[in-house]
């Protein structure tokens, strides 16, 4: 679908184009973001703004994602579009690495886009408080296939690299004050219209866009992330191309919401990450509006030292939740539904593919183990 060229074309080419670009961070709904402006392209391109869906799924920024953003937003002025939109949690780094390649990333985006004379530009971050972001990153990371322990993934070089005062500092120096640093909600998380409706806001977006009613990634509950950390342990790495279709019943059957939440990380650890960013949180909250709740931590001390990570990574912690007979009907529920899985997988599967059923077979057994 092309862009909708009417009477107000020639006007609009008199004033600046405005391109949008949204950072993530990673963890604050961009994930449902993206579907997002990709489910709704015509609408959007019918309303002249260009979703540019092909540098929102780039993995780095580089000299080559310059040039190609440089030809992309050209064109999209060109056929009528007055804004342009991408949205890439990768534009600033990985939290990986800290983040430690923000300030180059930012400079080779701005250098590009103060190349080009008819746009105006905005940079649009959303953060999330320390404690919070390092927890549901290793999460993630877990149902990638991931089986290191919390202190392990995240060692305490990276741990100290994620001062959102700093990085916002940083930023506003090169973007010239063109940012807008968001809030990440806890209620994004359990129902994506608050994102749709920030999205809306953010990216100035016509009413009345298609949504989606559902959570894009749902979180792990106690029973699947210890079901998922003996599974990438168990074979350290060889089955990660297999990991998907685990992740998805496991995500179904037992996320956070119909399971307990999950508490992987020792309560002091929480504390001493949260601790660590107290001043300088509380000081960008007071700046930028954010809420108490983005500073303030006694949510923490509230919570009982149940877990810790050498409990996490030692199977016994499965016995012990299969104790009651919640847990119990919950594992029958789950092994029923591994069954239609797999009856599914044998009816598209061809023989190089059998090897998904030993799977099977082996969580079953895990199962049946713990049962007895």
């Amino acid at each position: 679908m092309l862009f909708n060229i009417n009477e107000d074309c020639c006007y609009m080419k008199t004033k600046k184009m405005k391109v949008f670009l949204h950072a993530g961070l990673h963890k604050t709904g961009s994930t449902a973001i993206q579907s997002y402006l990709k489910l709704n392209n015509d609408e959007l391109k019918y309303n002249n703004i260009y979703y540019d869906n092909e540098l929102s799924g780039r993995s780095q920024v580089d000299i080559n994602f310059c040039i190609d953003m440089d030809r992309n937003i050209r064109e999209a002025y060109s056929l009528g579009a007055v804004n342009y939109i991408i949205s890439n949690e990768r534009l600033l780094g990985t939290p990986r690495n800290g983040y430690n390649t923000a300030k180059d990333n930012a400079t080779l985006i701005v250098n590009t886009l103060q190349s080009i004379d008819f746009v105006e530009f905005e940079l649009i971050i959303f953060v999330r408080r320390q404690d919070d972001f390092f927890k549901s990153s290793y999460i993630q990371q877990i149902k990638q296939g991931e089986s290191l322990s919390f202190d392990e993934y995240f060692n305490k070089k990276v741990i100290d690299s994620f001062d959102w005062l700093e990085l916002y500092r940083i930023l506003h120096i090169i973007f010239d004050g063109r940012i807008n640093f968001l809030e990440y909600s806890n209620k994004f998380e359990y129902n994506p219209h608050h994102i749709y409706n920030e999205a809306d806001r953010v990216f100035e977006l016509p009413s009345e866009l298609t949504r989606e009613n559902k959570n894009f990634n749902p979180s792990y509950g106690d029973l699947a992330l210890n079901i998922a950390l003996q599974f990438n342990q168990k074979f350290n790495g060889k089955e990660k191309n297999r990991n998907k279709w685990l992740r998805e019943i496991l995500q179904r059957e037992l996320n956070n919401v119909n399971t307990s939440k999950v508490h992987i990380i020792d309560n002091s650890r929480l504390l001493e990450i949260t601790k660590r960013y107290k001043a300088s949180n509380m000081e960008l909250a007071k700046m930028l509006g954010f809420s108490d709740t983005f500073y303030c931590f006694d949510d923490l001390d509230k919570l009982p030292e149940i877990y810790n990570d050498q409990i996490i990574m030692n199977a016994a912690i499965l016995n012990e939740l299969l104790n009651s007979k919640q847990e119990i009907a919950q594992l029958k529920k789950s092994i029923k539904n591994m069954d239609l899985e797999l009856k599914a997988l044998k009816s598209v599967c061809n023989n190089k593919n059998k090897p998904k059923e030993k799977l099977i077979k082996k969580i079953k057994s895990l199962f049946l183990k713990t049962k007895r």
